[in-house]
């Protein structure tokens, strides 16, 4: 009997053994240090990738107080600039850029409507106009690139005779409101 309890404090001794060398093991496992060196450098890679995207990202973002400030100040140019304050000279510069071309306005009517933009008023413009054929491209092109802002929405033929050709056009505009 006394070799069976010796063996038996022996067998007690190594498996208290094991089960210290098998925490010291799962704590490696869990720990930073049992991880490998392989396995930080690929999480450094991850998160200096995710740090390169996230840069930019917010890229755009930088300076953006300054590029407000410079964008107002482009729209209050273009507002001066480009856009009529009274309907009068929408019809003036329609009448200039038609007599420029050597186009003849025939009929014409203009609707205005509020517009979604605060300070503005859009404009509606349905006209005639008939010259002959280079003219009257000439005159739809000059619009398009006149100092003052209009957007051609629609241009019809309703008549072509004689070399003459008649068009009906519709084309929007904004007037600053007082």
């Amino acid at each position: 009997m006394p070799d069976i309890k010796r063996s038996r404090r022996r067998f007690m001794a190594l498996a208290g053994i094991m089960l210290a060398l098998d925490i010291i093991a799962v704590a490696l496992l869990i720990s930073p240090i049992g991880r490998g060196a392989r396995a930080g450098q690929r999480q450094l890679r991850e998160l200096q990738l995710e740090l390169a995207a996230k840069t930019r990202q917010v890229m755009p973002l930088q300076g953006i107080d300054q590029k407000v400030v410079v964008a107002k100040e482009e729209i209050a140019d273009f507002y001066d600039s480009r856009l009529p304050d009274s309907y009068s000279a929408v019809i003036a510069e329609l009448g200039k850029v038609a007599a420029a071309n050597r186009v003849t306005i025939e009929t014409g009517r203009y609707n205005s409507e509020p517009s979604d933009v605060s300070g503005l008023t859009q404009v509606r413009v349905d006209f005639g106009i008939s010259g002959d054929y280079l003219q009257t491209v000439k005159f739809i092109n000059a619009l398009e690139r006149d100092k003052m802002f209009f957007l051609v929405d629609r241009v019809s033929v309703t008549e072509s005779q004689g070399g003459i050709i008649r068009l009906q056009i519709r084309l929007e505009t904004f007037v600053r409101s007082a």
